[in-house]
């Protein structure tokens, strides 16, 4: 996909929800949980004008270069999760590793206009990447109209030397002694559906702390968006640098929107750790290794 900035559209106005805590059921893990675990959590509105007892929802990555070890799983309302891994069933990549996470959720019953929140960590080789894939509802095994009508996906860079230190950034918070030095950390918001996709209200935070249930611990209302409203089309993206004092190497990037859906707005929020940056010594310790590389090589030859 191409890396594009799109311009921030502000032709609707949605007021923002901030979901209640809702008690999650015990999780479901399959695979291997261990890499980079990145998380989201998700709240679904039921708008189908039924009661749904099963959900059925995707999760991918799409860079053929990483796989995904394994998934952790749960919900609020519904305590049952088969969890299936294997290649995306869109642009597979084939290469032999896992890239998606199907999970039916089941056990448990939505009432119309009731809310799902939804947990899902996707145990990566090495990228933070979290894409939402299909989802929607059913009752007793038979779809319902009405969901999965958004498909966003984010993608955050490691840490960068550069920037202002997070002075220019409206919306983009940082707490905890993230080091030193100024920092960005390139995200990347993607839509992968076949309509345009409107986002409402990101919020970033860069955090030392490791929230459990960012979603609610998380005060997002003191946060200031970066915008009201985005518009994305389909197969588009937009992109920006997050600039933060420190590194913040060893703690997160957390980040809340939500999208518009027929007629609710869906909650979308994400954790999605910050990998560690090379030391200068170990940086140095590893210049000089390549430079004695080529020395190495010619003292074995002359002996030879």
């Amino acid at each position: 996909m191409r890396k594009t900035r799109l311009a921030v559209t502000s032709c609707v106005i949605v007021a923002l929800s901030f979901a209640a805590s809702l008690s999650q059921a015990s999780p479901t893990t399959v695979g291997s949980p261990t890499g980079t675990g990145v998380k989201g959590s998700m709240v679904f509105t039921n708008t189908t004008g039924q009661d749904a007892n099963d959900f059925h929802i995707e999760v991918f990555q799409t860079d053929p270069g990483v796989g995904v070890n394994g998934a952790t799983v749960s919900s609020s309302a519904m305590g049952t999760a088969n969890v299936a891994l294997g290649d995306r069933t869109t642009n597979p990549a084939n290469d032999g590793q896992n890239h998606q996470a199907s999970v039916d959720f089941s056990g448990g019953t939505v009432p119309t206009l009731g809310t799902l929140q939804v947990d899902i960590t996707l145990w990566l080789t090495k990228k933070n990447q979290l894409f939402l894939g299909p989802w929607y509802w059913t009752k007793d095994g038979v779809p319902l109209a009405g969901g999965g009508g958004g498909n966003p996906g984010v993608d955050v860079g490691g840490p960068k030397a550069g920037g202002g230190g997070g002075g220019g950034n409206p919306g983009g918070g940082q707490e905890g002694d993230g080091g030193t030095g100024n920092h960005t950390h390139a995200f990347t918001l993607y839509n992968t559906g076949d309509k345009e996709l409107t986002i409402i209200g990101l919020r970033l935070l860069a955090s030392m702390t490791e929230y459990t249930d960012f979603l609610h611990d998380i005060d997002w209302t003191t946060q200031l968006p970066l915008f009201d409203t985005l518009t994305i089309p389909a197969g588009g993206n937009w992109s920006i640098d997050f600039e933060t004092l420190g590194s913040f190497s060893g703690g997160n990037i957390y980040w809340w929107f939500s999208f518009i859906d027929d007629p609710q707005p869906t909650i979308f929020a994400g954790k999605h750790p910050v990998p560690p940056v090379p030391e200068p010594a170990a940086l140095a310790l590893l210049a000089t290794g390549c430079l004695m590389l080529p020395l190495a090589r010619r003292r074995r030859s002359s002996v030879a």
